[in-house]
């Protein structure tokens, strides 16, 4: 209500639209299916008026995104991708939630195109050196997985879950003693997990 409040008292300010389509879009796990759809056209309708009233912004096409893809509307969800991606080519978020679709569709080809573009676009995100490891990983490609987790680790050491993905790669290369020492560098970060 309080969204809604909002959008009546300024409607013309963008984030009082977006945050009246955050509103709508919580709602959908505790609403049924009918009740779902229109609250999705609610959000949906939401979007818009803040699109419209901010053209440039990227970031209202990437929660549109985020949105569909939540609800399983993965067409959707891509064409608003394309759209933040248009407004702004490096947006790594973006590009990371694509890599995530991508990954969950078991196109791992191209999920791993998309993480290493936003590997070298934001060369400092933990988060997509490590989706890129686990991306690798996955692949196979345990010698690619080894180099973007060593990354992760470097800009991360004290990241138990690339650490944990990098002893296994070790592993799979051979590589056992820096496996062992990953896992013993695990077990020192986290001595209360079994």
């Amino acid at each position: 209500t309080r969204a809604l409040g909002a959008v009546q008292a300024d409607p013309t300010n963008y984030l009082n639209h977006l945050s009246l389509a955050r509103a709508y879009a919580s709602l959908f796990p505790i609403l049924s299916d009918t009740e779902r759809v229109k609250a999705h056209d609610l959000a949906v309708q939401s979007y818009a008026a803040a699109q419209k009233l901010n053209p440039a912004s990227p970031a209202i096409a990437l929660e549109q995104a985020r949105m569909e893809a939540g609800l399983g509307n993965i067409t959707e969800a891509k064409k608003w991708i394309a759209d933040a991606l248009n407004k702004k080519g490096n947006y790594t978020e973006a590009i990371f939630l694509l890599a995530q679709i991508q990954a969950s569709e078991g196109n791992l080809d191209d999920a791993i195109s998309s993480a290493e573009v936003a590997s070298v676009v934001a060369p400092n995100d933990i988060g997509v050196f490590f989706e890129l490891g686990l991306l690798k990983y996955k692949n196979g490609d345990y010698n690619g997985a080894i180099a973007a987790l060593e990354h992760a680790v470097i800009l991360n050491p004290y990241y138990a879950n690339a650490k944990y993905y990098l002893g296994l790669s070790y592993n799979k290369v051979g590589r056992r003693s820096d496996a062992i020492a990953q896992f013993k560098d695990i077990a020192l970060l986290n001595p209360d997990n079994a």
